[in-house]
Parts: C-alpha cells; sequence; structure tokens
C-alpha cells in the first residue's frame, strides 16, 4: 500500500516515503512512514466522507490552540491509482513519537476530566468549522 501512497505523498507533502514505520487496517488504512527529506508523518486512507473536511479543520485548529494533538499536513485529497486504496482520500498529519497508556490510578478520573475540559476549551464552535455531519456508525 505504501506504493500506491508515494505519489500522493510526493504532491501533497513534497516528498516520497523513504521508510515504512508501521501499516494498520481497521476502519481506515493508517501508515506511519518517514519521508525521503526526514519527517516523520501519518497518512490515513479511508472511503470519503463530507465531515472529514470538518473534522480536519477541527483538528487544525485544536492544535493551533496548543492542544496536544498531532498537526494535519494535508489532506483530505484524493488518491489516484489501481490499487486497493483506490477512489479513497487521504490525509497526513505529523507522526508524533512516544506516549504511554495511562495505567489504572486513584486519580486517572481527575486526569482523563482534565484532558477532557482542556480539549472542550481548545475546540472551536461547530459553527466555525465545515458539517461534521453525518455521525459515523461506530459513534451511534
Amino acid at each position: 500500500m505504501v506504493g500506491e501512497l508515494s505519489a500522493w505523498c510526493g504532491k501533497w507533502l513534497g516528498s516520497p516515503p523513504a521508510q515504512t514505520l508501521f501499516e494498520r487496517a481497521h476502519l481506515s488504512t493508517v501508515v506511519g512512514l518517514r519521508l525521503a527529506d526526514g519527517r516523520e508523518v501519518v497518512v490515513k486512507a479511508r472511503p470519503f466522507e463530507h465531515r472529514l473536511a470538518g473534522c480536519l479543520e477541527v483538528q487544525r485548529r485544536m492544535h493551533r490552540a496548543g492542544f496536544p494533538c498531532p498537526k494535519p499536513l494535508a489532506g483530505p485529497e484524493p488518491l489516484d491509482g489501481q490499487g486497493p486504496l483506490r477512489g479513497q482520500v487521504v490525509t497526513a498529519e505529523a507522526l508524533v513519537p512516544g506516549g504511554t497508556v495511562l495505567p489504572p490510578r486513584p486519580d486517572a478520573p481527575e486526569l482523563f476530566a482534565a484532558a477532557l475540559a482542556r480539549s472542550a476549551t481548545a475546540a472551536p464552535s461547530a459553527a466555525d468549522v465545515p458539517s461534521l455531519a453525518p455521525a459515523p456508525p461506530w459513534n451511534g
């Protein structure tokens, strides 16, 4: 699948992939790449949905507001070609290395609540971004 993404990365990120760091697929295909220019990015391919533009704009604004989320770099843009990802749209964001899952601990609820409050403060108003509708089926 990285071969399919090579031209997309060259066009939208200005550099082709040099190394695959990881690859996963479930609801979307997610590939971690080191580009030829040294940047490490995460590229996501999925079927087109109108809400993707709104989702990416929310992420962009939250990153600008200082919320610790990956910086969006490109997309959503269609993927050309003939492979298994044909017809999907692709987005790219900066790879944020590291991190750990919060282990069970007594103050975990307070830590999660603080993170939720911080995300709510950083998030733009729904009226200020493209539509996020319809909600994905797994969010029902």
